[in-house]
């Protein structure tokens, strides 16, 4: 049986409660700490966005800053979402291991049979797993935890939440909306698709009960022998000079490869000169993707995709932004680009599948070639 390390760090900020695991990551990547399981709950409330947002697309941020709320970016893909006390995080960082498959799509199902799923049936809860990442109960399908993940060099990090309450006002105010009617349906929508054990059960359970059953839901489900520690020094000191202060920094935040398209909507274009147009499209599959993009003729100038998709190592996208430059806006010509870029740099990519990403695409194109 493998040994595993344990660490309860209680109640943390937001900024650490999402991000100090990176730098537990970052210890085991490097050798410095074994396979770690991290347990949390963050101490207030933050907006915590993916890894492949746009930031200032998808929240609006003039709420955020009149209300205080601060804003952070996670290093996994998904969506952004209203993060605070009501919910207990369980993070993952190992490598090097037979308890979890290496298959993404299995990794997901297994980490959530291990501890979202085992506890939520613990505690009476009908639930099942629903690809790609989340937890429903039935019979109402309502979505109750779900789960992220990324790597760090040779590492993986994978990190789920057991939701016990959550501020459904709040949630919905955060997101950027065309307009406040969207923002009723908005509500309506959410309330319907989410739900807590609060909800459920019509109590929150003590949390070192759902401690109790994760610890006992991983031990038994993944054969692993999870052993209590505590952060090392050389982890304290990785997250003091290395992974927090990339956090807080503003390139972080507002990554330059969004800010090098001039801002538009979507569905629209704009004529910048001759042949050249820029215009942006949002493409819904599994998760949504958002591309926007300086088209000239039928040839892809420059193009940003953004969304709350998954893909693995995290950095590819922006290596497959860059290797879209100059391609022929055809189906063909793109479908074999992907696919190879996929295969060459080994990258998982969960939401979307090559022909969503091309279709977005050739979609742009279209749009972009409609203006005289």
């Amino acid at each position: 049986m493998e040994e595993w390390r344990l660490i309860d760090s209680g109640d943390l900020d937001p900024l650490m409660a999402q991000n100090f695991w990176e730098a537990l990551a970052v210890a085991v990547d490097r050798g410095l700490s074994p396979n770690t399981v991290h347990l949390c709950r963050p101490s207030s409330y933050a907006v915590i966005v993916g890894y492949n947002q746009n930031l200032e697309k998808d929240v609006d941020l003039e709420f955020c800053r009149q209300n205080g709320i601060p804003v952070y970016r996670r290093i996994q893909g998904g969506g952004a979402m209203y993060h605070g006390p009501g919910e207990l995080w369980y993070q993952f960082a190992f490598k090097h291991t037979s308890a979890i498959p290496k298959d993404l799509r299995q990794a997901f199902e297994r980490i959530l049979s291990a501890t979202s799923i085992y506890v939520y049936k613990k505690l009476g809860l009908n639930v099942q797993y629903k690809p790609i990442n989340d937890v429903v109960v039935f019979p109402s399908q309502k979505k109750i935890g779900a789960c992220a993940a990324a790597t760090v060099g040779d590492t993986w990090l994978f990190g789920g939440n057991l939701i016990m309450d959550l501020d459904f006002d709040r949630m919905v105010r955060i997101v950027k909306v065309p307009d406040e009617k969207f923002r009723d349906k908005l509500a309506k929508s959410i309330r319907e698709w989410v739900t807590t054990l609060k909800l459920e059960l019509g109590e929150t359970p003590p949390l070192n009960k759902l401690k109790e059953l994760l610890v006992e839901g991983i031990s038994q489900t993944l054969g692993v022998k999870l052993k209590p520690s505590k952060p090392t020094k050389e982890e304290l000191e990785i997250w003091e000079n290395e992974v927090k202060p990339k956090h807080l920094s503003e390139e972080w935040l507002f990554p330059k490869r969004f800010k090098r398209l001039r801002p538009t909507e979507p569905g629209k274009v704009v004529k910048i000169a001759h042949k050249v147009r820029f215009a942006e499209v949002v493409y819904k599959a599994e998760k949504l993707v958002r591309v926007r993009a300086e088209v000239s003729g039928n040839i892809l100038s420059d193009v940003e995709i953004s969304g709350d998709f998954f893909m693995v190592p995290q950095e590819a996208v922006i290596e497959l932004e860059q290797r879209l430059r100059g391609a022929k806006l055809d189906r063909e010509s793109l479908t074999k680009l992907i696919e190879e870029f996929y295969r060459e740099k080994g990258v998982y990519v969960i939401g979307i599948n090559t022909n969503d990403l091309v279709e977005a695409l050739v979609k742009v194109g279209y749009l972009a070639q409609s203006l005289p």
